[in-house]
């Protein structure tokens, strides 16, 4: 049948419009007959239909949705082993999947250009590759960890990269990305102040997980505040004192009222002295230079740091040599497999215990795991997001972009410092588990924003030279 071009014209400038009238009558026929033979059932199905059709409209709701989840809801599901199940954990693969669905409804299944995807996706490949070679009798004395844990180190590897991959493709606008940052920085405000004033610890303890304020909740609140602050020329001189305030009083709370935990103030400082290095490297060296000038003067300060945590620090160092120089051994280039090197340290004791440990630093559970070839990749990842930040802070002008660019660039550095200390960006199933993934997702959350903002900036060109 030929439809004439000006009712063709009118169909295709109505499509949406019919569209949302068959949901819109839809929705009313499933609601009169929920009405008549109501269950709980029944509604949390609706519900869940019209969320999805809310995500279909505004896939950026998503993003909004996995900050709050993680972040604000205490909804957790045991799992007979060591580690939890929170609402983020659902939500990920959810939301991966309705991106998924909408790049084959728009015949387009490809990834935005960016130097991140390649090392990711490898990344995810040699998780993979571990899960089933570490189920290799690969030493006839050790036992395997359960097919649970073992699920459960993979899926940290694989939704780490699927919040960076979520958070690169669906903000398509700075005014979305704003938002999450907003909402982050206010919830961060609201967990500083509740450290240091009783009334608001009341309320910040009512909406912020506790488990979700690990060292990266830290990290990343001095980043962001700071790089706002420091970059975001167009911002009032008074919400940059107020947003550089809150990047000092983060700081403030780990050293004045944490300071035995070094991950509360150390990896915050580094993230400091990298935003100022970024805005100006001289002031970058003179804070080295006053930084080591302090220390020389002072050592009894350094002394009295370490000493404070004096145990933990030796044994940390005692077991990184052991699985480095022992436990690896077994398969030094492709790891034991996630969450199995743990069951294999009792066969070499620690300090004369034959007892199961982890290694409390993240590059040394990266080999563990994954081999040398896992430690290359990521390495290589985390190269590839510093080189697309760095490229970014040239094309980005003196607003919320160049503050969100420049922020990023300083949260690598201190997530990468924190590594070092024990506190996982990819946490390990036996120690802080998928629990802390509230807080490690963070870091993957706000890393993804750079592909998001480079997305925007090439759209912006293309349509500037078309």
């Amino acid at each position: 049948m030929i439809i004439p071009a000006p009712l063709q014209q009118i169909t295709e400038a109505n499509k949406h419009r019919l569209v949302s009238a068959a949901i819109a009558a839809a929705v009313l026929v499933l609601a009169a007959y929920l009405g008549y033979a109501s269950s709980p059932d029944y509604l949390v199905a609706v519900g869940g239909l019209l969320v999805t059709l809310v995500l279909f409209r505004r896939p950026e709701l998503g993003m909004v949705a996995l900050l709050i989840a993680a972040l604000c809801v205490p909804f957790s599901i045991g799992t007979g082993t060591e580690t939890t199940l929170h609402a983020a954990l659902f939500l990920i693969p959810a939301l991966l999947a309705l991106w998924v669905a909408e790049m084959f409804r728009q015949q387009s299944i490809r990834l935005a250009p960016s130097p991140t995807n390649l090392p990711l996706l490898l990344l995810v490949v040699s998780a993979t590759i571990s899960l089933i070679v570490g189920n290799l009798p690969l030493n006839y004395f050790a036992n395997f960890a359960s097919l649970p844990a073992q699920l459960g180190g993979w899926a940290i590897f694989v939704l780490s990269a699927g919040v960076f991959l979520l958070m690169g493709h669906q903000i398509k606008q700075e005014i979305w990305l704003q938002g999450i940052v907003a909402i982050f920085l206010g919830l961060g405000t609201l967990v500083a102040l509740g450290r240091m004033f009783a009334p608001f610890a009341v309320v910040s303890s009512a909406l912020v997980v506790d488990r979700a304020q690990g060292s990266l909740f830290w990290v990343w609140l001095v980043a962001l505040a700071g790089g706002q602050a420091l970059f975001n020329a167009r911002l009032s001189i008074g919400w940059r004192a107020a947003l550089g305030g809150l990047g000092l009083v983060c700081l403030g709370v780990g050293w004045f009222l944490a300071r035995p935990w070094a991950s509360g103030w150390l990896p915050e400082m580094i993230v400091l002295f990298a935003l100022i290095t970024l805005r100006s490297w001289r002031a970058g060296v003179l804070l080295g230079l006053v930084t080591l000038g302090g220390i020389f003067m002072n050592p009894e300060l350094i002394q009295r740091i370490v000493t404070a945590d004096q145990y933990s620090l030796d044994t940390r160092v005692v077991a990184a040599q052991i699985i480095l120089g022992q436990v690896i051994q077994a398969n030094p280039i492709l790891g034991l497999g996630p969450a199995n090197y743990y069951h294999y340290t009792p066969l070499y004791p620690i300090l004369g215990f034959a007892v199961r440990f982890n290694s409390h630093n993240q590059y040394v559970d990266i080999v563990a795991q994954l081999g040398i070839v896992g430690l290359a990749v990521f390495v290589w990842l985390t190269g590839s997001i510093a080189r697309l930040g760095w490229g970014l802070r040239e094309r980005v002008g003196n607003g919320f972009a160049r503050g969100y660019v420049n922020g990023c660039l300083g949260g690598l550095a201190g997530s990468l410092a924190a590594g070092f200390l024990g506190d996982w960006f990819l946490p390990f199933v036996y120690n802080i588990g998928l629990a802390g993934f509230r807080a490690s997702m963070l870091g993957w959350l706000f890393l993804g924003g750079l592909v998001a903002i480079k997305c925007m900036l090439d759209e912006r060109a293309l349509h500037s030279t078309g």
